[in-house]
C-alpha cells in the first residue's frame, strides 16, 4: 500500500503539536515510535558492525511541561498500530521484573528474508513505553530490569541469562529494545549516576531537555491533536513502516560526511577531561547512524541513506548532546550525599550568575539546594585552597569550567 504522507515524521509532528507542549518532544516522540516500528529487521551495515535503527530517548524537564502529553501522542499510534495490524508487535509493561521482560522476550519473531525467501530470520524486539521513569520498572536502575534494557539496547545476536529456578539459561536470538520515557531533573540523580553513566544504561539514552518553564495559554475544545482522519492515516503508514526488513544502503556521499566527521568526534572525546561527560557522549555516533535510519525509512520505503540523512541526523543529536553537561551536573546536584553533588552546587551556582558573587550571596543560594551549612562551609573553603575558587575583595570568583570536572 502507498504512503500517505510524503514524511511520516513531518505528518505526526503536524498531528501532535498543540502550543502546549515543547515541539521537539513531539517531534523525538515520533522518531521513537518511528524506530520502534522498525524491530530488528533493518541494519546498517558498517564493517563488521550491524546498526540497528533503535533509539532510547529521555524527555527532561520539570514537572507538568507536557512529558505525558507527548509520549501519549506517540504511543496512541503506535498502539493503534499494534492492535490493528500487527498484534505480534511487543509493547512491554511499564511495571516489569527481569523475569516478566525476559519472558516476553522470548517470544520470537521468524519471517523469510525478501531477498532470499529460503531463508529465515528471526528476531525479538519489544517496546518500552513510561510516562514518567521514576513510577516504572526504571526506577530500578542498579537492579537486574536495567541491566536487561541495557543490553538490549545493543542487540546483541544472543542473549543468555539464567533465571532463579530455571535449570538451562534463557536464550534469545537477535534481541532488540526501543525506549521512551519521561523524567525529571530531580530523577536523574538516580537515573545518571556513577555506575549508569560509566558504560551503562544512562550512557545508552538521547536526553532530549526542556530548562525553561513557561507561562502558556490553555485551548478548551476540539484540537488538530485529535484529528480522527489524519490519526487513522499515520497508524497505516506506520503499519507499512512495520512491515520493512532488508539492509539498507549508504550513498557515497553519507559515507563521505561520516568519514569526515568521526575523527572530530574522536578527537574531542581524546581532548575530554571528565570521564563522565566522555562515557555519557561515548555512542553518539551509534546513536547518530540509528536516526539518520529513522528519518529514511519515514520518507519512503527505499531504505537507503544519504548525505541529507546524514546532515539532519548531525543536526538533532548535536542539538541533544549539547545538553549533556547540564544532565550530568543537575544529577549530581539532586544527590544531596554525593561531595561532587556539593562542588556542582557552589560551581554551577557561580556560573549561573557570571562567575561571580559576594560569599554572603552564594551562601544564600547554595544553601537552598538542601545541603548542609557545614558540607557547604567547608566545600568552599576546600575549593578556594585548591584553585577552584578565588576571592577578589568581598566576591568569590570561579577558577575553572565546571562541566570540565564533572
Amino acid at each position: 500500500m502507498a504512503r500517505n504522507f510524503p514524511c511520516f515524521l513531518e505528518a505526526f509532528s503536524t498531528y501532535a503539536r498543540d502550543g502546549f507542549v515543547p515541539d521537539r518532544f513531539y517531534d523525538w516522540v515520533g522518531r521513537s515510535i518511528v524506530g520502534a516500528a522498525l524491530e530488528r529487521k533493518v541494519t546498517l551495515q558498517q564493517g563488521r558492525i550491524f546498526h540497528t535503527p533503535n533509539i532510547y530517548v529521555m524527555l527532561v524537564a520539570h514537572p507538568a511541561v507536557g512529558k505525558s502529553t507527548a509520549i501519549e501522542a506517540g504511543t496512541d499510534v503506535i498502539e493503534a498500530m499494534r492492535n490493528e495490524y500487527n498484534q505480534n508487535f511487543k509493547i512491554i509493561p511499564n511495571q516489569a521484573t527481569e523475569p516478566a521482560l525476559i519472558d516476553l522476550m522470548k517470544i520470537q519473531e521468524r519471517f523469510p528474508l525478501p531477498t532470499n525467501p529460503n531463508v529465515i530470520h528471526v528476531q525479538s524486539a519489544g517496546y518500552f513505553y513510561a510516562s514518567e521513569a521514576s513510577a516504572s520498572a526504571l526506577q530500578n536502575t542498579c537492579g537486574d530490569f536495567v541491566a536487561a534494557m541495557t543490553a538490549f539496547y545493543d542487540c546483541p545476536k544472543w542473549f543468555r541469562k539464567k533465571l532463579k529456578g530455571e535449570a538451562h539459561p534463557t536464550e534469545i536470538e537477535n534481541s532488540c529494545m526501543n525506549l521512551l520515557a519521561g523524567a525529571t531533573f530531580d530523577y536523574l540523580k538516580t537515573l545518571v549516576n556513577e555506575q549508569s553513566v560509566m558504560g551503562g544504561f544512562a550512557s545508552r539514552c538521547i536526553y532530549v531537555v526542556e530548562m525553561e518553564r513557561v507561562v502558556r495559554e490553555t485551548v478548551w475544545g476540539a484540537s488538530k491533536q485529535f484529528d480522527s482522519v489524519l490519526g487513522r492515516k499515520l497508524v497505516e503508514d506506520l503499519a507499512e513502516i512495520n512491515k520493512l526488513i532488508g539492509p539498507m544502503k549508504p550513498t557515497p556521499e553519507f559515507i563521505k560526511r561520516y568519514e569526515q566527521w568521526r575523527p572530530t568526534f574522536d578527537q574531542a572525546m581524546v581532548d575530554c577531561k571528565s570521564p563522565r561527560l566522555e562515557s555519557i557522549n561515548s555512542r553518539k555516533p551509534t546513536n547518530l547512524l540509528k536516526l539518520a535510519m529513522i528519518l529514511s525509512v519515514s520518507e519512503g520505503d527505499s531504505l537507503v541513506v544519504t548525505e541529507k540523512h546524514f546532515d539532519r541526523a548531525l543536526e538533532l543529536i548535536n542539538d541533544c548532546y549539547k545538553d549533556t553537561p547540564e544532565i550530568i551536573a543537575a544529577a549530581a546536584m539532586a544527590d544531596k550525599n554525593s561531595q561532587n553533588g556539593v562542588n556542582q552546587v557552589i560551581a554551577q551556582t557561580l556560573k549561573k550568575n557570571g562567575g561571580r558573587l559576594p560569599l554572603s550571596m552564594l551562601q544564600k543560594l547554595t544553601l537552598s539546594s538542601g545541603n548542609s551549612v557545614d558540607q557547604l562551609t567547608k566545600t568552599i573553603a576546600f575549593m578556594m585552597t585548591s584553585g577552584w575558587l578565588r576571592t577578589e575583595g568581598t566576591d568569590v570568583i570561579l577558577g575553572l569550567e565546571p562541566n570540565e570536572h564533572l
